[in-house]
């Protein structure tokens, strides 16, 4: 039997942006997980900030038995005891060393083939050669390799060089892509509470404060997504967002939306030209 720490939560960026890290704390603490958040700061610094995640993991990985890595721009939802062990157990059972969602089919109809925002690694060698194969692997040969039909949309990110180095490195059959909701899901995939899925990933949101401002009201919860409950015991009774401010932030993010269509085509051209 392992003497290890049985798993360690960890998150990151070059900077803090948003409220998460209180949200991952507190469910790490709630459930007995260590947690730490880093800021990316790397010997021989780093080709992006997606290497972020890499670097951690390569770092924390033979510290336990699971690391699990959660981005900055998600936060738990389902705070029940047994939901996280539960996902531990089936990817023992399963033989699993990896573990990641798929990607969930968006309201527009396009999906991608896992979803990278949330990575449960084990103590192991294919844990290993995932990271080693993502880190050198260049996003222009990932590109050219990438193939819309059977993989899904290209997100020009860590996410599309982890799909190519599972299947280069054979590491597909120590890999289980569970259901979004088991751990990684999508805002339009909660309908009637927040306990329908572990965590809710609000990448793509054009104001990520707004959003959450907007999930907290549905499903009563905290402005950290804390079950009340949960936060009055930690002592963090931050005040819910104003309904002047959700008005002007929803003001703001209509406009871009109406500008959206004009906006995308010259996004598009700047990253053509710098990939030349």
């Amino acid at each position: 039997m392992s003497t290890l720490p049985r798993l360690c939560l960890v998150s990151g960026a070059d900077r803090i942006r948003y409220r998460s890290h209180v949200n991952q704390a507190v469910y790490a603490q709630e459930h007995g997980y260590d947690y730490r958040f880093d800021l990316g700061v790397n010997l021989g610094g780093l080709r992006s900030h997606f290497d972020i995640k890499l670097r951690v993991l390569q770092r924390l990985g033979p510290l336990y038995e699971w690391v699990m890595w959660i981005d900055d721009d998600c936060w738990f939802t389902d705070f029940r005891p047994g939901i996280l062990e539960a996902v531990l157990e089936e990817a023992t059972e399963r033989d699993a060393d990896i573990v990641i969602a798929r990607g969930a089919r968006e309201p527009r109809g396009f999906s991608s083939f896992l979803n990278s925002g949330v990575i449960l690694l084990r103590r192991s060698q294919a844990a290993t050669s995932l990271l080693e194969g993502v880190l050198t692997e260049p996003i222009d040969d990932v590109e050219r390799w990438w193939d819309e039909k059977r993989l899904g949309i290209f997100t020009h990110g860590d996410q599309d060089q982890i799909v190519k180095v599972l299947h280069d490195r054979d590491l597909l059959g120590r890999t289980w892509l569970t259901d979004p909701q088991r751990l990684n899901s999508r805002t339009h995939l909660y309908t009637a509470s927040a306990q329908a899925a572990l965590v809710c990933p609000f990448a793509g949101h054009y104001d990520r404060e707004l959003s959450v401002a907007y999930f907290a009201r549905d499903y009563h919860l905290s402005p950290d997504l804390l079950p009340w409950e949960v936060a009055r015991r930690y002592g963090i009774t931050t005040r819910p967002m104003s309904p002047a401010e959700i008005r002007l932030r929803q003001e703001r993010r209509d406009l871009r939306g109406r500008l959206k269509p004009y906006l995308k085509p010259l996004r598009d051209r700047i990253r053509e030209v710098r990939r030349r």
